[in-house]
Parts: structure tokens; C-alpha cells; sequence
């Protein structure tokens, strides 16, 4: 199953938490994945894979937009940044 498809079927499964009582192994089973992944998922024992990804970024979005903005600045000067340089501009 192709990756947004599963993501669709991670969100419906969500939007009906709560709602009435889903049979995970036939859902599972329909859609052509694991019926133990999907029960984590449920239970929010795990998350998706958008979520975990956001939490090991180091910069937020707006962080990135100004980095880059940065990095076009320095470079229009005829400086670009050393990798030591950027990597001090993103901790900081």
C-alpha cells in the first residue's frame, strides 16, 4: 500500500475513534496492512510517520524559512556559509 493511502486510512481510522467500534483485523485485512500496526496507531501508541518526523527536526518551519534566508543572503554577498557556520546559525 502506497504511502498516502495508508496515511488516508491512519486518518479515517482516527476521525473514528470514539465513535462506535472498529473492526481493526478486517480493516486491517482490506486495506493490506498490519492488523498489530494499525491497533498501536488506534491506541495511540504510535504515531504517524509526519508526526515523528516534526519531532526530530531540529528547526521549526519558520526556523528553516529564516536559515535559508540566511544562507541566500550570505551567498548573494559572495560568502556562502561553511557547514560550521550553518550548523552554529541553526542551534543558535
Amino acid at each position: 500500500m502506497k504511502y498516502q493511502a495508508r496515511e488516508s486510512l491512519m486518518h479515517d481510522i482516527d476521525s473514528k475513534r470514539g465513535s462506535k467500534k472498529i473492526n481493526l483485523s478486517l480493516t486491517a485485512k482490506t486495506f493490506g496492512v498490519n492488523r498489530s500496526t494499525l491497533s498501536r496507531r488506534f491506541r495511540n501508541v504510535t504515531g504517524s510517520k509526519q508526526a515523528q518526523y516534526d519531532n526530530q527536526r531540529l528547526l521549526n518551519d519558520q526556523q528553516s524559512k529564516k536559515l535559508l534566508e540566511w544562507i541566500d543572503m550570505l551567498t548573494g554577498r559572495g560568502l556562502p556559509p561553511t557547514p560550521s557556520m550553518l550548523a552554529n546559525f541553526a542551534y543558535r
